[in-house]
């Protein structure tokens, strides 16, 4: 069965950008195409669609995923955004106020209790609750060339695997 949801199902805008399923919650979270209306979500069970205008931003919400009870990250612009669906709070995270590197932002995943951030000049790895900055350099040490990789607060680990983000102390 195919269903047509839109403003009269309870969506604040037809145009739907970014979409991301947590699975934990069976919430489908949703950014619009004009940030201005904010995110939804959707319970996967009722259907029930609950707008959240209080994260409006400017520019489209190009990308969205769901980070741990209730709080999800997007992209819109040159910011990443943390969403509080609980306390309704909003945080943004850009160049001016984070170890975000670029005003280019490409991807955000919310992975291992952390939010990876794809950036046009590096990958970034920020622990919202730790504000300590950590680089590590992936290739040659001397040159710190394309291959450089910056990791801004990990925590208190004293290595990362990149493959499988397993984290030791």
């Amino acid at each position: 069965t195919f269903t047509l949801y839109q403003t009269s199902s309870g969506l604040a805008a037809n145009k739907v950008k970014s979409l991301t399923y947590d699975n934990f919650s069976g919430t489908l979270w949703m950014g619009y195409k004009a940030g201005s209306n904010g995110i939804a979500s959707m319970d996967a069970t009722t259907g029930t669609i609950t707008n959240y205008s209080s994260a409006a931003v400017t520019g489209n919400i190009n990308d969205i995923t769901a980070g741990t009870d209730s709080v999800v990250y997007f992209t819109a612009g040159s910011n990443v955004y943390r969403f509080d669906a609980k306390n309704d709070s909003l945080y943004t995270y850009n160049s001016s106020n984070s170890p975000i590197s670029s005003t280019v932002i490409n991807d955000v995943e919310y992975l291992n209790d952390q939010l990876w951030i794809a950036t046009g000049t590096r990958l970034h790895i920020i622990d919202d609750f730790e504000r300590t900055a950590v680089a590590i350099t992936v290739g040659d040490a001397a040159t710190c060339d394309l291959d450089s990789v910056v990791i801004a607060s990990v925590g208190n680990y004293s290595s990362i695997l990149w493959n499988s983000g397993q984290t030791s102390s």
